[in-house]
């Protein structure tokens, strides 16, 4: 078990958020449960992180030209459902059972707009946040590398 996964199961508030979908607050309602916070605005903490160490690790292994195509790589969210796949983060993500519309598999897909993998990068980014609120940036480091020949 890596650094990345043994957070899957720890009950801390911001895990949870991160590993709850927006689509979840929906089946809640319908089955009358009460569910946290979704995990768009960790998403969005967690991309940001993602870039920032990526770009940090690649500083001086690009050419000026190169950098910002080679940090790209890293931040697809077709390399990020690859990531959940190799954890089976699936299966961990609160969302709504019911929808059918909700993809449960990692082949990813492109499509224009929204892929309906979506939910799972945003879940891996969430994650990433979630892990630099518990910790610290040298743990995102860590992980980050052990993605990177992903």
């Amino acid at each position: 078990m890596d650094i990345f996964q043994k957070y899957f199961k720890n009950e801390e508030k911001y895990i949870k958020i991160a590993l709850t979908d927006s689509s979840y607050k929906n089946y809640c309602e319908k089955h009358n449960r009460s569910c946290c916070d979704d995990n768009k605005n960790l998403a969005t903490l967690g991309d940001a992180i993602i870039k920032f160490v990526y770009a940090k690790m690649l500083y001086n292994e690009c050419e000026n030209k190169k950098y910002s195509k080679e940090i790209e790589k890293y931040i697809t969210d077709e390399k990020l459902v690859r990531i959940a796949s190799k954890y089976d983060l699936i299966k961990y993500i609160d969302l709504d059972e019911d929808d059918d519309k909700i993809r449960k598999d990692y082949d990813y897909v492109h499509k224009k707009g929204k892929s309906p993998h979506k939910y799972i990068a945003t879940a891996v980014e969430a994650m990433v946040a979630a892990i630099y609120y518990n910790n610290n940036l040298e743990e995102i480091e860590e992980i980050l590398e052990s993605w990177k020949d992903l």
